[in-house]
């Protein structure tokens, strides 16, 4: 999508010109289904500038995120709780960024990646009908799934590069790690168990997830 605002400032160069996402950073790929039409694949190629580690989303200014998520937990004792998430690649490394509602602490592993590497349901760790994950990344804890679809088994797989400062965490996982990963699917889970002592379902934030049903659903991620 392009704004033009040549007809306002009477100068047509590319500085007056607003693309979304930003030319070079990113696109959108829309598909067509039976009952509706959803935004189906992100990617943000990192070509002309970087990611640093610094606990600062300064740098994802120029990315396309996976937008605000819509819900807010409430429940005062809760500290899991996501605003938005952001995911970028270059030849090197596989980075997640993402924002909560509050600091986060020391512990760490309530907030987890889930990765359906094969975009395959039927394999992984099953989360619903529409994805299984084979990689999960709990904090910053890289592990790849040995268990039998529905048991929790998961292995450690790579050393990530991660810092989070406040309510910011980033996360860069080696490429090396992710064998000939070109396209996944990825949902993100705040379980506050460890904070609210409960394994209530209302303590849980899936992101996306459908706000009428509470039913989990995925993004998809391109590797160009």
């Amino acid at each position: 999508m392009k704004t033009r605002n040549g007809i306002f400032t009477g100068n047509y160069s590319p500085s007056g010109m607003d693309s979304y996402p930003d030319l070079g950073s990113g696109h959108f790929n829309y598909k067509f289904s039976d009952d509706s039409v959803v935004p189906t694949v992100f990617s943000n190629p990192l070509s002309d500038f970087s990611i640093n580690l610094d606990g600062s989303l300064a740098d994802w200014s120029a990315t396309t995120s996976f937008g605000r998520d819509p819900d807010d937990i409430t429940d005062a004792t809760t500290q899991a709780d996501w605003l938005e998430a952001w995911a970028a690649h270059d030849s090197n490394n596989l980075y997640f960024a993402y924002e909560n509602d509050g600091d986060i602490g020391s512990t760490l592993w309530p907030w987890q990646i889930f990765i359906d590497a094969d975009n395959d349901p039927g394999t992984g760790y099953k989360l619903s009908g529409s994805m299984g994950a084979e990689l999960i990344l709990e904090g910053p804890n890289f592990r790849r799934y040995s268990g039998s679809g529905s048991d929790w088994l998961w292995d450690t797989s790579a050393v990530t590069n991660s810092v989070r400062v406040g309510s910011i965490a980033e996360i860069a996982i080696p490429r090396s790690a992710l064998g000939e990963l070109e396209g996944f699917k990825v949902m993100f889970k705040a379980n506050n168990q460890p904070f609210t002592n409960s394994f209530d379902p209302n303590g849980v934030d899936y992101f996306p997830n459908n706000a009428a049903t509470s039913a989990e659903g995925y993004f998809s991620y391109s590797i160009e």
